[in-house]
């Protein structure tokens, strides 16, 4: 099974990467299991500007970082 469209970005489409991905599976005797699978992610409308998801990011690793106690950069060598 040899796909140019998914190596070629011109004709790239996520739908194609994916019943190709599923055939591949199929192929090797590999399951796949849709009902485990999420939704793709080119589905899930984008609901933040970068500039809310920005702030809600930061938001979230000053948080993580006030519960750790985290007071200055991490060690590059441990």
């Amino acid at each position: 099974m040899n796909n140019p469209t998914i190596a070629n970005p011109a004709t790239f489409h996520p739908a194609l990467a994916a019943s190709e991905w599923i055939a591949r599976k199929e192929a090797r005797g590999q399951t796949v299991d849709l009902d485990r699978i999420a939704i793709p992610h080119h589905l899930i409308e984008q609901q933040d500007t970068p500039e809310a998801l920005t702030r809600r990011v930061i938001t979230r690793v000053h948080a993580h970082i006030a519960k750790t106690g985290i007071t200055g950069p991490a060690p590059l060598i441990a």
